[in-house]
């Protein structure tokens, strides 16, 4: 924080500030670690969906049964898994996924999932809040 300007170190304490709790032992995933609007805008996300870091696995696994015996089973960075984070609240998993693209193989796994997977819903949004022109794939299971 040495070379930045008083407004900019005063929008990241209000954004740290309006998270606290909600990142756990983990912190700012990778993104939003260095870079104030995307902090600001997963600040946002979080506090409307009313979610939190999880500690458990980044991985499909996780989302469907609540646990998996290894970190991060799945390949990341294959298809539609780049940049995945994985959230709870008290009634849901999330997990996220920023892709830098989108292609129709990724579209019929991400249905598949679903499809095999009563109680996952998907939403694909065009920009969500990592940004940098990616997608935001977000997966929510009831838990």
């Amino acid at each position: 924080m040495r070379h930045m300007s008083d407004d900019h170190r005063a929008r990241i304490r209000e954004t740290d500030e309006s998270v606290r709790g909600r990142l756990g032992r983990s912190g700012w995933p990778y993104g939003a670690d260095g870079d104030v609007r995307t902090r600001e805008r997963l600040a946002a996300w979080l506090n409307g969906h009313d979610l939190r870091r999880s500690n458990g696995s980044e991985c499909l696994h996780w989302l469907i049964s609540g646990s998996c015996r290894k970190r991060n089973c799945i390949p990341g960075h294959r298809g539609w898994r780049d940049h995945l984070t994985a959230w709870i609240s008290d009634t849901h998993r999330v997990l996220v996924s920023h892709p830098y693209h989108l292609s129709d193989d990724s579209r019929a796994e991400l249905a598949e999932i679903v499809k095999r997977n009563p109680g996952v819903v998907t939403d694909i949004q065009r920009e969500g809040w990592y940004g940098n022109g990616t997608w935001q794939i977000t997966l929510w299971a009831e838990r």
